[in-house]
């Protein structure tokens, strides 16, 4: 028997490695795009597109590999990177592919239809063209070359919405153009603000558990997000987190890629009182910082927080109040949760589950309400609890989507960006 060169083995990895991606473009072509459980063909025909791009570039460099005259020394180095970087797209496609099963045969309908009703209202009130596909795995996250919003599939309730706020935050950071149309296409307002923040507190850390400026900028990063979820859902983003994330044995701690629960939940104490500094009707600004006096510190006390001495708040607060003010300059208007108190009427009806919304009910109306009555009956039981979630689910789907025709007509224009 004649063993094999190394010839032999570069030349067998080499279209091993090409037959996989050739498999991967395989499956995602069999998917469909047209419809789909959450009415969001159109957004997955165009994440499939931006699968097919990213494939390419890596099953380009194969095929020229194979063409090359097989050789030695041959470069296993240059081999190894394409299989890292394909190894990336490869894990987004099972996460999409993950997704996709999870929605057709294991997720309940109604929480679909609201999750995709909460990401289409904030993708159009924040004025972004890029779109985002909702799908769903084991952790919660934000993939941002093809454009994934990874929910738990295990959080399929109606007390998990509020997170899908924050972690479109991570994109609309990314995304949100400048409004100065001469430097829309050139300036990223919020990454521009995070950047300079990371600077400026990476030279005011001190002491032997200084940090590094990239660990601060994704502390930043996580902070603006949890600004963006309270601007865009009001008191439901802040109540969400505080009862089922933040663990009150380790409120003060800093969770590696995570500033504390202390300083986030003060961050989003301070974007509300800054919310209700912003322009706009003098008589009903002020419930903002009314609704972080009378939900948000209340709960968080109760949670085992306490509040830190006035010069340890001055730079969160700032950092808050310029992210609040350059979402007020760049977003459009209708992306700020408006400054009424949620709707008793409201409450009632995700208690009974006796009927849809009232007309023009938005979505995020729908989870401040269900969020409140969950701040009234701390003592239901889980099965009330459970049916509370359902019946604000099914009215959720059925709101009204928010953004407003002025921002769909803004964004329309860019809308090419994405194909």
């Amino acid at each position: 028997m004649q063993l094999p060169g190394q010839e032999a083995f570069w030349t067998c990895q080499i279209r091993q490695e090409l037959a996989d991606l050739e498999r991967l473009g395989e499956v995602l072509r069999k998917q469909p795009t047209a419809g789909g459980p959450n009415g969001n063909g159109e957004t997955r025909r165009l994440t499939q597109e931006r699968f097919a791009r990213l494939i390419a570039p890596w099953a380009e460099q194969l095929h020229d590999m194979l063409e090359s005259p097989a050789q030695a020394p041959f470069d296993w180095q240059n081999l190894k990177t394409v299989r890292e970087g394909s190894a990336a797209v490869k894990q987004s496609v099972l996460v999409y592919l993950a997704g996709l099963h999870l929605q057709r045969h294991v997720l309940d309908p109604d929480f679909l239809a609201a999750a995709q009703k909460i990401l289409d209202t904030l993708s159009l009130s924040s004025g972004v063209s890029d779109r985002v596909l909702l799908t769903f795995a084991e952790s919660q996250g934000m993939e941002h070359t093809v454009g994934l919003l990874t929910l738990r599939f295990t959080d399929a309730t109606m007390w998990a919405l509020p997170v899908i706020a924050h972690e479109f935050g991570h994109h609309v950071a990314r995304v949100l153009p400048h409004a100065d149309p001469a430097l829309r296409h050139s300036v990223r307002p919020i990454m521009q603000y995070i950047a300079t923040a990371s600077r400026l507190e990476e030279e005011n850390e001190s002491g032997v558990q200084r940090v590094s400026r990239e660990q601060i900028t994704q502390w930043l990063s996580e902070l603006f997000a949890d600004v963006y979820a309270t601007y865009a859902l009001g008191p439901a983003y802040p109540l969400a987190v505080i009862t089922s994330r933040a663990t009150p044995d380790r409120l003060e701690d800093r969770l590696g890629t995570h500033p504390s629960w202390s300083r986030r939940v003060w961050t989003m104490i301070a974007a509300l009182d800054e919310m209700s500094r912003l322009p706009g009707d003098a008589t009903r600004m002020p419930l903002y910082g009314l609704l972080a006096d009378q939900m948000i510190k209340p709960l968080w006390i109760s949670a085992g927080g306490v509040e830190p001495p006035e010069q340890d708040l001055e730079r969160p607060t700032e950092q808050a109040r310029e992210m609040v003010r350059r979402l007020a300059k760049h977003a459009p208007d209708c992306l700020r949760y408006p400054p009424v108190e949620p709707r008793e009427e409201l409450v009632s009806l995700v208690q009974d589950g006796t009927a849809g919304p009232p007309p023009g009910t938005t979505p995020t109306e729908v989870v401040n309400a269900a969020w409140l009555w969950r701040l009234q009956h701390w003592s239901a039981p889980a099965w009330q609890t459970a049916e509370v979630s359902r019946h604000a689910l099914a009215m959720c789907a059925r709101a009204a989507p928010g953004g407003g025709d002025d921002v769909k007509a803004a964004t329309a224009g860019d809308a090419s960006d994405d194909a």
